[in-house]
């Protein structure tokens, strides 16, 4: 749990160095946050999300709530607000993070909208 909040405070504060080092070599991150779905494998991948969720929101600012052990994966509340970079339209909501461990290192990073749809991606029902 302790390293996903250092990762998330890392995001957060612009350190995207600081953040990858929680991060696998070969991490996947599947997102779901509106208009940036899909799949980004490894630290270039990951680059290259934090580059398409800045172009798309560039206030994108998410503040992390309660974050659960589940075995070898982390469950996170996100309280997320941004606006769009060319609609201007606004988002404020929450999403839930599951992240996957291996060895202090995220291998897999999902989103998800809600807290029961994380649940059962971890094989959990709420």
């Amino acid at each position: 749990m302790e390293n996903y909040r250092r990762a998330a405070a890392a995001w957060a504060r612009g350190d995207l160095d600081a953040a990858l080092a929680f991060a696998d070599e070969d991490a996947e991150i599947i997102s779901r946050v509106d208009v940036i779905e899909g799949s980004y494998r490894g630290h270039e991948g990951v680059r290259r999300w934090w580059q398409d969720l800045h172009d798309t929101f560039p206030d994108w600012d998410a503040e992390v709530g309660e974050v659960r052990a589940l075995g070898d994966a982390t469950l996170a509340r996100l309280h997320v607000r941004a606006h769009g970079g060319e609609s201007g339209a606004p988002i404020d909501q929450t999403m839930w993070h599951l992240a996957h461990w291996r060895n202090g290192q995220m291998v897999r990073l999902s989103s998800h909208g809600s807290e029961a749809e994380a649940l059962e991606a971890a094989g959990l029902r709420e």
